[in-house]
């Protein structure tokens, strides 16, 4: 599951199903959280980003399933980075023909 979380932060985790509803919750409620210290006019708080979830593999199956989750995991957030770094490359490439 590939999770955006309020601060704009993006992870790739291996979560069993019974996991996902539990995980969804703690970052909605520290979306909550932040919204409201935003809201409050606290000086250190950024306005918050809206939290993002997106299942990639809904189900895995086999002998080893945690284990070949987590590698999905890990390449799934290596594919982000790189995809990241990217953008940020043709965005700086684009801002010095100006």
């Amino acid at each position: 599951m590939m999770i955006k979380d309020h601060t704009g932060t993006v992870t790739t985790e291996a979560l069993s199903s019974t996991e996902v509803k539990k995980r969804q919750q703690e970052v909605l409620d520290a979306y909550k959280a932040a919204a409201k210290d935003y809201k409050a006019g606290s000086a250190s708080a950024a306005q918050p980003q809206k939290p993002a979830f997106r299942v990639v593999e809904a189900a895995i199956r086999g002998t080893d399933a945690k284990g070949k989750a987590e590698a999905l995991a890990a390449r799934y957030q290596k594919d982000y980075e790189k995809k990241r770094e990217k953008a940020k490359g043709q965005a700086e490439a684009g801002s010095d023909k100006s």
